[in-house]
C-alpha cells in the first residue's frame, strides 16, 4: 500500500475538514483502497468528526461494491463502523440499519459466531435500547454473551462489557426477562392443550 501511494497520479480526492486525502488510481479500484479509507474514517470518528467519517465510510462502501468485496468480513467491519458513526451522531435508526446490514453479512459469511460478531450484537443491543425496543435489545445482548462463551472470549474486555450491558438492560427492561421466562410456559401450555384436544374425525 505504501509503495502504491508514492506512484501514479491522484484520480480522486476526499476532503476531511481542513485536510484532504488523495487516492492514487490503483487504490481507487482495489479492496485495499477501501481498507485505507476505512482506517482514516475510524481515526476521524475517534476524534468525534462523524460527518467526515461517514463520508469516508460511504466512499469505502462504493469501492467494496465495485470490487465485489462487500459481502466479506471486511465489509461487515465497514458497516459496523458506519453504524458506530451514526450512533455517535445520535442517528439511531441509521445506526440500526448499518448494524443489521453488518449482521446479514456476518451470517452470509459464517462469521457471526466470532468475537467480532459478538461485539456487533452488543452494538445492536445498544441501538435497540435507544430506539425503545428493550425486549429485542436484551435478546441481542444475551446472544452476544452466548457467542462470547462459545468462542472462549467471555473473560475478555468485550465479553465482560457484554455481561455488564446485559445486566443493565435487564434492570432497565424487566419485562424482557419476564417474557423470556414465560415463553417456555406458554409453549408447554400450548402443547398440553393440543394433546387434550379431541380428534373430531374420530368422534364422527
Amino acid at each position: 500500500v505504501l509503495a502504491l501511494l508514492t506512484v501514479g497520479s491522484a484520480s480522486s480526492s476526499m476532503t476531511f475538514g481542513d485536510s484532504s486525502f488523495a487516492l492514487p488510481d490503483p487504490l481507487d479500484t482495489m479492496p485495499c483502497g477501501a481498507t485505507l479509507i476505512s482506517s482514516i474514517a475510524v481515526a476521524k470518528g475517534n476524534l468525534g468528526r462523524y460527518d467526515d467519517a461517514l463520508r469516508a465510510y460511504s466512499r469505502a462502501q462504493l469501492i467494496r461494491k465495485s470490487t465485489k468485496t462487500m459481502c466479506s468480513p471486511a465489509g461487515a467491519v465497514l458497516m459496523r463502523n458506519k453504524g458506530m458513526a451514526h450512533f455517535g451522531r445520535k442517528e439511531y435508526a441509521d445506526a440500526l440499519s448499518a448494524y443489521l446490514a453488518a449482521k446479514d453479512i456476518r451470517q452470509e459469511t459464517g462469521t457471526l459466531k466470532t468475537y467480532a460478531g459478538a461485539n456487533l450484537l452488543s452494538n445492536l443491543a445498544s441501538t435497540r435500547a435507544k430506539t425503545g425496543d428493550g425486549i429485542v435489545a436484551v435478546e441481542d445482548c444475551q446472544n452476544a454473551c452466548d457467542v462470547h462463551k462459545q468462542v472462549g472470549t467471555l473473560q475478555t474486555p468485550g465479553g465482560q462489557a457484554a455481561l455488564k450491558q446485559l445486566k443493565e438492560l435487564k434492570r432497565c427492561c424487566p419485562k424482557a426477562t419476564q417474557v423470556k421466562e414465560e415463553a417456555p410456559q406458554r409453549r408447554k401450555a400450548s402443547k398440553d392443550k393440543t394433546l387434550k384436544t379431541p380428534n373430531r374425525d374420530k368422534a364422527k
